[in-house]
């Protein structure tokens, strides 16, 4: 037989500790459970992330090879050729000093040599360019 007032605060402080305890363990379980699950959202998003940039680099693959360098001009020494405006400065193909006016191809023009993907070309002295030119990008 206990004195009323004198166990109850051991009860108390083991009912508290046992409680606190237990509440501990359940909010760590809740706690591993909910990052767990997240890191499997994560690991999921990053692995959908990896699939698509793989995907995009395919398509961008395909793309390049239809549309790429494979697929350029080819002209054989002697041969006369227009060479676009495009890129060059106006003083070598207008003399109204305006792109407005300015022709888009200037020549004909013969081949001299050819070296891989670029061509060497009879350019007029006035013109001040240098005569090689890459054929590739349209």
């Amino acid at each position: 037989m206990s004195v009323q007032g004198t166990d109850k605060g051991k009860n108390r402080a083991q009912a508290e500790s046992v409680a606190t305890t237990s509440d501990i363990s359940t909010l760590k379980r809740h706690k591993s459970n909910g990052d767990f699950s997240s890191r499997v959202m994560d690991f999921v998003q990053e692995r959908q992330a990896v699939d698509a940039i793989a995907a995009s680099v395919g398509r961008q693959k395909l793309n390049a090879d239809s549309v790429g360098r494979g697929n350029a001009n080819e002209f054989e020494k002697g041969s006369l050729v227009l060479l676009a405006t495009q890129n060059l400065l106006t003083h070598a193909t207008s003399a109204f000093g305006t792109s407005k006016l300015a022709p888009r191809f200037i020549g004909p023009h013969t081949v001299l040599e050819r070296h891989g993907n670029a061509y060497t070309l009879d350019l007029p002295s006035n013109m001040r360019f240098h005569p090689a030119f890459f054929v590739g990008y349209s």
